[in-house]
């Protein structure tokens, strides 16, 4: 395999471990609306949740450049997540409205 195709192997993989990222961001907000809201809950889910996307970043670095840093594959993780937050995350945020309206019907849904 040629070099450009190594290197947009990469770079595709930094893609998709950003989308994973970005997934990860609904669950947690799924989880932050099943226990409520305080302070210290939302800064424990925070810290953990940079903890997980900051592990799954440094995985992906390690298995698909052998842990190389390159500019191109940090914007491939960042480009992900935006690409999740922009498109999918918008339809699982409808789907979440309508499943917490069910479950909890008292509460006002602000996703």
């Amino acid at each position: 395999m040629g070099q450009v195709q190594c290197e947009l192997m990469r770079f595709f993989g930094c893609l998709s471990a950003g989308f994973a990222a970005g997934a990860l961001y609904d669950v947690f907000k799924l989880i932050r609306l099943a226990i409520g809201c305080s302070t210290l809950k939302d800064a424990l889910l925070d810290a953990f949740y940079y903890i997980l996307v900051a592990a799954l970043f440094f995985a992906a670095l390690l298995y698909v450049s052998s842990g190389e840093l390159r500019v191109y594959l940090l914007a491939g993780l960042f480009m992900g997540m935006i690409c999740y937050l922009a498109t999918i995350s918008r339809l699982f945020g409808r789907l979440l409205a309508k499943f917490t309206a069910r479950i909890y019907p008292q509460r006002k849904n602000n996703t």
